[in-house]
């Protein structure tokens, strides 16, 4: 009897052991999976402040044809741009102006700056080329000045006039310059695409994303000598 006693008590022993194990190997199968859960955690958010974004041959030939095809060119000069509707809005936005007299002036100076501000800031992304970023930087400096003057009561009308014939013609400039960008687009978009692609593709170089295409833009600009 006695030594049954002493079987039982040393299997009691070996089970409580044994539980004892397991609990300690759950608690480091346990640890181990909040580490693997934290250590994907943490490269998700790796992955996400520095995502790989890759710009394909697709992505590269849509521009072209969205350059090519989106701008109407006449005598030099782009006349109208598929899917970028204000262009032509601010130009009548102008011919309203100077045909506006002054009564009507100030309603349709601002009506011209709100509708040049949504154009400013919605330059098509194929478009947005130094030559043509800054035309559209003389376009807001003429407005800016006829702005000033409006506003000053001693301002003359010919000074008047003569703003508003400067904010035509850096238009003018403007439609001249998209036409230019266009046309060397098309001349030189081979070259211009690959310098592009292998700056924005690289992704090997440790840059982050915004970084990568920073740097194709200006290997972009250098290859279209957008100046």
């Amino acid at each position: 009897m006695k030594k049954n006693l002493i079987i039982a008590a040393f299997a009691a022993t070996a089970l409580i052991a044994c539980k004892d194990d397991k609990k300690e190997m759950d608690d480091v199968d346990d640890m181990s999976m909040e580490t693997e859960m934290e250590m994907d955690d943490n490269m998700k958010m790796e992955e996400s402040t520095t995502a790989k974004v890759s710009y394909t041959k697709d992505d590269a030939e849509k521009m072209q044809l969205d350059f090519e095809e989106s701008v109407m060119v006449e005598n030099d000069r782009a006349t109208t741009i598929q899917g970028w509707t204000v262009y032509n809005t601010v130009n009548n936005d102008i011919v309203a102006l100077r045909a506006a007299n002054a009564d009507t002036r100030m309603t349709a100076s601002q009506k011209l700056r709100a509708d040049f501000n949504q154009l400013k800031n919605s330059i098509p992304a194929y478009m947005n080329v130094r030559r043509v970023r800054r035309a559209v930087e003389d376009v807001d400096n003429e407005i800016t000045d006829f702005e000033e003057d409006a506003a000053d009561a001693s301002t003359s009308e010919r000074k008047m006039e003569k703003n508003l014939e400067n904010i035509s013609e850096a238009y003018d400039d403007l439609a001249e310059a998209i036409a230019k960008a266009r046309k060397q687009y098309i001349e030189n978009k081979a070259d211009a695409m690959e310098e592009y692609l292998e700056e924005v593709n690289d992704i090997d170089s440790g840059q982050t994303t915004d970084e990568r295409y920073r740097d194709a833009r200006e290997e972009y600009n250098e290859e279209m000598d957008q100046k």
